[in-house]
C-alpha cells in the first residue's frame, strides 16, 4: 500500500483553515476535485506530458511510494530545480531537488531522504501543482478578456518539457556512445587476438 493517498490529503486540506482557500479556488476554476491524481487537470494537461525515468531511490521504500509519480511533479514544479546526475555506482541517475530562496540554497538527494520527508514532498508539489493550475486558469480567463496577451504559466511548463526532452535525446546519445564504444573495444580484441 502506497503511502501517500491523494483523496486522503484533499480532505485533510479540508479540515485545514489555512488550506481551504486554496481549495475553493481550485474548485471555483475547475469544479469539485473528483477522482484520483491522474484524473486532476493538472496533471493530465501537464504533468502526464513527462516520460518517467527510473532514478535511484530509498531501496527499503521501493514499494511505498509511486516514484513515477514523485518524478513528475518534481521535474514539472516551477518552485524547485532539478536535476538527473548519472550515479556511476548504480548506473542510474540521482535525482537532485534544489529549493532555493533569497538567502540559501538547499540540494537534496530523494535516494536520502526518510520516508517521512518523502511523504511532505509528495503534500508540498500535489498543492504547488493545484496553485499554478488555479493561476493558470486566472492567466487564461486574463488572455480571453484581452486583459493581457501570454500565459507565463504556460510558457513556464514549455520550457521545463523541452529541458526534460533535452535530457532524455542526451541520455539516449550518450548510451549510444557507450554501446559504440565497448562494441569497437570488442572488434579491436578480436582483431588483435587474430594477429
Amino acid at each position: 500500500m502506497l503511502l501517500f493517498n491523494f483523496e486522503e490529503f484533499i480532505s485533510e486540506m479540508r479540515e485545514k483553515e489555512d488550506k481551504k482557500e486554496m481549495i475553493n479556488a481550485y474548485e471555483a476554476a475547475y469544479g469539485p476535485i473528483q477522482g484520483d491524481i491522474y484524473e486532476q487537470e493538472w496533471y493530465k494537461n501537464y504533468l502526464a506530458n513527462f516520460e518517467y525515468v527510473p532514478y535511484h531511490t530509498p531501496e527499503e521504500m521501493e514499494d511505498d511510494f509511486d516514484w513515477n509519480l514523485l518524478q513528475k511533479l518534481i521535474l514539472g514544479s516551477m518552485s524547485t530545480n532539478y536535476e538527473l546526475v548519472n550515479n556511476p555506482e548504480t548506473n542510474i541517475p540521482d535525482l537532485l531537488i534544489t529549493i532555493s530562496d533569497e538567502s540559501q540554497s538547499i540540494t537534496k538527494n530523494v535516494a536520502d531522504l526518510w520516508s517521512f520527508q518523502i511523504l511532505r514532498l509528495y503534500e508540498i508539489y500535489v498543492e504547488d501543482h493545484m496553485s499554478t493550475q488555479t493561476m493558470y486558469k486566472e492567466e487564461e480567463d486574463a488572455i480571453q478578456n484581452g486583459e493581457t496577451q501570454s500565459n507565463a504559466i504556460q510558457a513556464e511548463r514549455d520550457m521545463r518539457l523541452r529541458k526534460r526532452s533535452a535530457f532524455l535525446a542526451t541520455k539516449d546519445r550518450a548510451q549510444l556512445a557507450e554501446q559504440t564504444k565497448v562494441e569497437q573495444e570488442q572488434q579491436l580484441d578480436d582483431l588483435m587476438s587474430q594477429l
